[in-house]
């Protein structure tokens, strides 16, 4: 009995280890099948570009984007180029030192009228949040009726001069009520700290450094419902219309580093925070990731031409002809990459 049941445990073992042997030799000629007979794929040249990038809080799906290697993914070889501003960034396109510029809306309105051919690819940041009028209240500033009489440090040819502007309009303070000073954006901050002006019209991240330093001494004046601190990703017409796919990966790049940004706030606010040198507490004062999503819609049209007519009363353009923006938008690339962000009424 005792060799019948050996006998049948051998023969069960090699059975199963037959079953086995027959099991990866049918793996491995559908292996060899599936090697040889599949479709080819194409494989995707990566292609160079070159950004000018503010270092801003508003260039912050970039530096998501840069950290988590999206822009090679998507076969870039980016080459960022940073500045302080947006505008200097636009500079280096227009002297065609970059293929590429993230700006602020008003230098761009200010560049097209000077006759650039700047087309607009997509908006990548807008915030309610992230400019402010921050005043000295230890001068006995609080609010804007407090202004009349006061200096003010701005930027000119900036949307921080458009934001003042519309600030001491909507509260009645003229123009002539006012010394407006142009500084530098590090001279700004000195003006403000040292005392030579009574309010400053300041963004994120120079805002919440100043809010840190001064404390009490300082307040700011946000105006949410007045202005929407926008910027854009823009490159000259040229350039934009004769390369489709860079453009396309990039904005491909940005929607995935979006879509990052709201599934990890947290992890992306610090990369955030380290790409603009602050701590992350203080940038959790301001960052808001849907701030962050690639779109062309009507309130840029209307944002523009705002900007332009704003611009001709004050005499920084010469130009009396309103510009048609729709054609500067380039919204075919971001069209194949997320359609539902386009809501442009043509």
């Amino acid at each position: 009995m005792k060799n019948l049941r050996a006998g049948r445990l051998v023969s069960l073992r090699q059975r199963m280890l037959g079953w086995i042997a027959a099991g990866v030799a049918l793996a491995l000629v559908a292996a060899l099948a599936w090697h040889y007979t599949r479709p080819s794929v194409a494989v995707v040249a990566p292609l160079p570009l070159t950004l000018g990038l503010p270092t801003q809080a508003a260039s912050g799906a970039f530096f998501v984007a840069e950290q988590r290697q999206l822009f090679s993914r998507h076969g870039l070889v980016l080459q960022t180029q940073r500045y302080p501003l947006g505008k200097q960034a636009l500079a280096a396109v227009i002297e065609g030192r970059a293929d590429m510029a993230v700006v602020a809306d008003t230098p761009y309105v200010l560049a097209v009228a000077k006759g650039n051919q700047i087309a607009v690819v997509s908006t990548v940041f807008g915030s309610r949040k992230t400019a402010a009028l921050l005043v000295r209240v230890d001068h006995g500033v609080r609010s804007a009726a407090d202004l009349r009489g006061r200096r003010i440090g701005t930027v000119f040819g900036t949307n921080a001069q458009y934001f003042l502007d519309k600030l001491l309009e909507h509260h009645g303070v003229g123009a002539s009520e006012v010394h407006i000073v142009d500084y530098a954006p590090a001279g700004l901050l000195t003006a403000l700290r040292d005392g030579e002006v009574d309010a400053i019209t300041t963004w994120q991240p120079e805002l919440a450094r100043l809010q840190q330093a001064l404390g009490t001494k300082v307040a700011a004046l946000f105006e949410q419902d007045l202005f929407v601190y926008r910027f854009l990703l823009v490159g000259k017409v040229g350039f934009v219309d004769s390369h489709p796919q860079e453009v396309q990966r990039l904005l491909a790049a940005l929607a995935d580093s979006h879509q990052y940004m709201i599934d990890q706030p947290l992890e992306a606010r610090q990369t955030v925070a380290a790409a603009i040198g602050l701590p992350p507490q203080l940038v959790a004062s301001f960052f808001e990731p849907v701030d962050y999503g690639p779109s062309l819609d009507q309130s840029l049209l209307l944002a523009l031409d705002d900007q332009t007519r704003w611009a001709q009363q004050r005499q920084i353009i010469n130009n009396r002809a309103m510009p048609n923006y729709l054609d500067y938008l380039r919204p075919q690339a971001l069209q194949a990459v997320l359609p539902s962000a386009i809501s442009i009424i043509r």
